[in-house]
């Protein structure tokens, strides 16, 4: 088998940029988990989020704890705060309660409860 040579004699910042385009792309990215307690319920299309030192006033059942993470560009609380709600409504979450985001230079961290509002708490609900 011939091997065909390879030119390494390519100048330095060439190498550099080549490198670079290769590692940069995998660099920035969000990415989120879940824990469940019960089964997951239909997806929802809204989410409510509920700070960690805001209280809960109406009854809800816990699903699981939900988090994301961003790395890189995708480090933004906004970036974290919208991968934890689709990961939320995805699992049929109405709410994310005890929410706490950690925000750094280049990673951020966002987790929760997951909820379901008791049926007779939701808007419109008729007794």
């Amino acid at each position: 088998m011939k091997h065909l040579p390879l030119n390494l004699h390519l100048p330095l910042n060439l190498h550099l940029l080549l490198t670079l385009a290769l590692i940069l792309p995998a660099c920035a990215h969000a990415e989120s988990h879940a824990a469940l307690f019960r089964p997951p319920a239909s997806p929802v299309s809204s989410v409510e989020l509920i700070s960690a030192d805001t209280p809960v006033t109406r009854p809800y059942t816990e699903l699981g704890l939900v988090q994301a993470f961003g790395f890189g560009d995708t480090s933004a609380s906004e970036e974290v705060v919208r991968e934890l709600r689709t990961k939320a409504a995805s699992l049929g979450c109405d709410g994310v309660i005890r929410v706490r985001i950690d925000v750094g230079y280049t990673r951020s961290h966002a987790a929760g409860v997951c909820v379901r509002w008791d049926p007779m708490t939701q808007p419109g609900a008729t007794q």
